[in-house]
């Protein structure tokens, strides 16, 4: 477990943007192109502004995806694609079908959640992306909630039992309490490097007592499950 501290978001935000430069570039020199997926919530929005602004990121030969969403309408303004498209992606030069939203408008979660499984898959085996038969991600950012929730896997929930199913629907759950889809732990943890960012005294504490007792916090918290198949990184900001 790899755990570095900021005294700010700022310095945080330039510090995940960095890495996240840095691995889609190596990717694309090695497999010709990049797999970024991407958080919701406030703290990640900066970083997506400095990728943004970045300039030697080849966003033509990227595909991004979502770790989870609300099932909410895309302008919604409880919606993780609203504030990455604002952020992010209106704003860089990528083909729109190398943007892979979450379809989901409340309607048929289970079906939505279906459908966004099948993209992953059809995306890594079409564009030669999975060389390990594993669809892996060469980067992906998630946040951390004061319970212990990632992405959107809930203490307590059908999520953290998922061994074989990639994505799932979410009963209404959270703040604002809505019906969501998530990928769960193990598409997750096929990732080549995950970075989890967090911000405030209470989580860098709740962080402290995974740190001191994994075992113990694996049985509560999904986010002490994600153990990705590369590097795990934690960003924490004051």
């Amino acid at each position: 477990m790899n755990i570095i501290e900021f005294d700010d978001m700022e310095s945080m935000s330039a510090h995940a943007a960095d890495m996240a430069r840095e691995i889609a570039v190596a990717a694309v020199a090695e497999r010709g192109a990049f797999t970024l997926a991407l958080s919701g919530g406030s703290t990640p929005r900066q970083t997506y502004e400095m990728l943004a602004d970045a300039g030697d990121i080849p966003w033509d030969k990227g595909h991004i995806f979502f770790s989870d969403e609300r099932c909410v309408k895309p302008d919604h303004e409880h919606s993780n694609y609203r504030m990455a498209n604002e952020a992010l992606l209106s704003k860089i030069d990528i083909p729109p079908l190398q943007v892979h939203r979450i379809k989901a408008a409340g309607f048929t979660p289970g079906l939505d959640a279906g459908g966004y499984e099948v993209e992953v898959f059809n995306t890594f085996k079409f564009n030669k992306l999975d060389e390990d038969g594993e669809c892996p991600f060469d980067l992906m950012f998630l946040g951390m909630g004061e319970d212990g929730h990632t992405a959107s896997l809930f203490p307590g929930g059908d999520s953290m039992l998922a061994r074989r199913q990639l994505v799932m629907a979410i009963d209404p759950v959270g703040y604002p309490k809505l019906r969501r889809i998530s990928m769960t732990l193990p598409l997750i943890n096929m990732a080549r490097n995950v970075v989890i960012m967090i911000s405030g005294a209470k989580k860098r504490a709740l962080l402290s007592k995974i740190e001191r007792d994994l075992e113990a916090a694996q049985g509560r918290y999904p986010v002490a499950l994600v153990e990705p198949r590369g590097t795990l990184t934690w960003l924490a900001a004051k």
